[in-house]
């Protein structure tokens, strides 16, 4: 009888602790991971802070809503340089920043009439690093034809900057960006690269940076290059 009882016990038990798991997993959402922050939130947002995306798809801007647009050059000014018979056309991609090289600038009009590859980065992100080997190959293979190569850094420190030039070997001209630029490109993360074509609209975006793209930004290169500066641009500041 005792062994009966001990049986029914036990029986009842297990009953229980199924019925008590079965209730309390009905009842609980489980737990999501939080996502990585992978935008740096504007140029004000802490370098070290941010998470960017290894490989995305690259994006192209002809009907996004971005602050570059081609289609915004109505509201483009002249600049005072002329490259001959034409003054330079600030559009919407215009920037002047300070160089890290204390009293230089890096000024698009410099650049006129040429394509132009921009990475915006800081200079304590990792995959800015990787990025930078392949920006040195685009320059040493292209800068011959007439593409420039900018990055854009978003570092309040000239120093930290050059030690950055200086310990990635970067070959190219390096800027220190502000909000103002931040804005005008739209940055959401580094880091972000831009193509502008001769007439410095913009060809297409890529977020994050993976060897992936390098086959993809080469073909883009290839074919800015072999374009002429657009006709209408020399109109439109004739007519000014």
């Amino acid at each position: 009888m005792k062994q009966i009882r001990l049986v029914a016990g036990l029986w009842v038990c297990a009953v229980s602790l199924f019925l008590l798991s079965a209730c309390g997993s009905g009842g609980e959402e489980t737990e999501k991971p939080v996502p990585a922050k992978t935008g740096v939130g504007g140029a004000g947002q802490s370098a070290g802070q941010e998470t960017p995306p290894a490989a995305a798809a690259p994006v192209s801007l002809a009907g996004a809503g971005s602050k570059v647009k081609a289609e915004q050059v109505p509201a483009a000014e002249t600049a005072g340089k002329k490259t001959a018979d034409r003054p330079y056309i600030k559009r919407d991609t215009y920037f002047r920043l300070p160089s890290h090289e204390k009293g230089k600038t890096v000024d698009l009009a410099d650049m006129q009439d040429e394509p132009v590859l921009i990475a915006f980065i800081t200079t304590r992100c990792p995959y800015c690093r990787v990025a930078m080997k392949a920006l040195n190959t685009m320059h040493d293979k292209y800068n011959g034809q007439g593409l420039h190569v900018v990055t854009v850094a978003f570092e309040p420190s000239p120093e930290r900057m050059a030690g950055f030039v200086q310990s990635n070997g970067v070959k190219f001209s390096a800027a220190l960006g502000d909000e103002d630029v931040g804005a005008r490109y739209t940055i959401r993360g580094v880091p972000q690269l831009y193509l502008l074509d001769r007439d410095h609209k913009v060809v297409t975006m890529w977020m994050g940076y993976s060897p992936e793209y390098d086959k993809d930004i080469a073909g883009l290169v290839e074919e800015v290059l072999a374009e002429k500066p657009s006709a209408g641009a020399v109109e439109s500041a004739g007519n000014r």
